[in-house]
């Protein structure tokens, strides 16, 4: 009986020692198609006291603009711009999707959003999306353009229409640059747009396709 006992627990400590290891994590099998969430920050966020000055190209009129407030907790924040054509706050926040709320090592897809506001008390313009992350040429996402009220005229598309390696303005070069269009918005009073955001720098291009107006960064001083 004694042997039979033994053999029994033998037999368990074997099962138990074969026991077939759990598969890895897909970002551990996978780490090139992984991304970590922080880097939402690296287009977008922007410490207090950081500042770019823009010019449009064709009346060479200035725009400094400058971050008066901020709030940051791993993948997410929240700040103000400020600008010196008007006294509007612009407000930039992340909103997070599924398992990239847990701010870690994920999986590349579209993880979060970029939104942005206009207003200041009593006038407020409206809201609008910036961008996608994780950006993947040819993703898009579909909003209002704003507004409290919508029409169909108003429903916009944001699109990722290009990423760029290098980018060059005024013989300087940006890296790892976004570009993205939207059709419509009314933060950029109600025409379509496209904006280009560089890793560590932010915004560097604007074009406002109904004013023809292009605005590029010529000097700037940021802190992430």
């Amino acid at each position: 009986m004694k042997n039979l006992t033994y053999l029994a627990l033998f037999t368990l400590l074997i099962c138990i020692n074969c026991k077939p290891d759990k598969p890895l994590p897909f970002c551990d099998q996978f780490p090139e198609q992984c991304v970590d969430m922080t880097k939402i920050k690296d287009h977008y966020y922007f410490k207090t006291g950081s500042w770019w000055v823009y010019q449009e190209v064709t009346t060479h009129q200035l725009d400094t603009q400058w971050v008066s407030q901020g709030w940051e907790n791993d993948c997410k924040f929240r700040l103000t711009i400020k600008s010196s054509l008007d006294d509007y706050d612009r407000e930039r926040w992340a909103h997070l999707l599924g398992p990239s709320k847990n701010c870690g090592l994920v999986e590349k897809r579209r993880l979060a959003y970029i939104e942005r506001s206009k207003g200041k008390g009593g006038d407020f313009i409206g809201t609008s999306y910036i961008g996608i992350f994780y950006p993947v040429k040819g993703d898009s996402l579909g909003h209002f353009g704003g507004g409290g009220y919508y029409t169909p005229q108003e429903y916009s598309y944001l699109r990722v229409k290009n990423t760029h390696s290098n980018y060059n303005i005024l013989n300087k070069i940006y890296t790892n640059v976004i570009e993205i269009g939207d059709d419509y918005n009314m933060v950029e009073n109600s025409q379509p747009t496209t904006h280009y955001y560089a890793e560590g720098v932010g915004l560097i291009k604007k074009e406002l396709i109904d004013s023809n107006q292009v605005w590029i960064l010529i000097d700037y001083n940021v802190e992430q």
